[in-house]
């Protein structure tokens, strides 16, 4: 069901809505600004899972698989910027 919603994935929409940031705060696509991103993405999907364990009320399953799919397209994405540097820095000059 994640993979599915992959495809609806609206970063500048989804993302501060998931990770409570403005969308000025998450700027532009460098690579630490990308871990920040998937970290706190972590820290949220984690929350949410320990909610959901706990079977407390405030659980909420839309979110939780909505922070899967933020995570898995944001690591994608994070893995692009770092394979990208790394090609720069062995590209000889």
């Amino acid at each position: 069901m994640a993979k599915s919603g992959a495809g609806t994935y609206c970063r500048d929409s989804d993302l501060p809505r998931l990770i409570h940031r403005l969308p000025e705060e998450l700027g532009t696509n460098d690579t630490e600004r990308a871990r920040s991103i998937v970290a706190r993405l972590k820290c949220a999907l984690r929350a949410e899972r320990r909610k959901g364990r706990a079977g407390h009320g405030s659980y909420d399953l839309n979110r939780h698989i909505a922070l899967k799919t933020a995570l898995d397209v944001e690591s994608g994405e994070l893995a692009r910027l770092c394979q990208a540097q790394t090609l720069k820095r062995k590209t000889p000059a």
